[in-house]
């Protein structure tokens, strides 16, 4: 075969495929594009939906007594977990801003604070109601400053 003649039978496949692509395209716009078929497929598509909402229900009301995590659990945890990395980070930056402003306070007055004997009052295990709370820090508060006071009494 020559060159021309190649020429003419890949110009007559690419024709051909060109008109069998247009039939087969046609033909499932025809079978697709129909009413009651779209009508189907979205009711049983809502049906689908309903039957996975009461299966997931079902399944978070087996889990109760079995003590076994589900997916919102597993979610709920993970979303309380990054909240709680937000918070730690937070809580890290100020510390060390109080750092910062504490080592600028040590330099400014030339000596480092002396270690005292007062123990600041630690919370015990139970859970402290809000009036004991607020007593525990009144009562830390005054410790700290009465140290403060003394500390700065001896670097006078």
């Amino acid at each position: 075969m020559h060159s021309e003649q190649l020429d003419d039978l890949y110009s007559q496949i690419k024709l051909t495929g060109s008109k069998a692509e247009a039939l087969v395209n046609d033909w499932i716009k025809n079978r697709v594009n129909k009413e009651d078929l779209v009508g189907l497929l979205s009711s049983r598509t809502q049906w689908y939906g309903k039957l996975i909402k009461e299966l997931q229900d079902a399944v978070e009301t087996a889990s109760v007594p079995l003590n076994i995590p589900t997916k919102r659990d597993v979610a709920s945890v993970a979303k309380l977990t990054i909240q709680n990395e937000d918070r730690l980070e937070d809580i890290q930056q100020r510390l060390a801003q109080i750092e910062t402003t504490l080592e600028r306070l040590e330099a400014s007055m030339g000596t480092k604070p002396l270690s005292t004997n007062t123990t600041l009052k630690k919370a015990n295990r139970r859970p402290l109601n809000r009036s004991e709370r607020a007593q525990l820090v009144q009562e830390n508060l005054a410790r700290l400053s009465e140290a403060l006071l003394n500390q700065s009494k001896l670097g006078e």
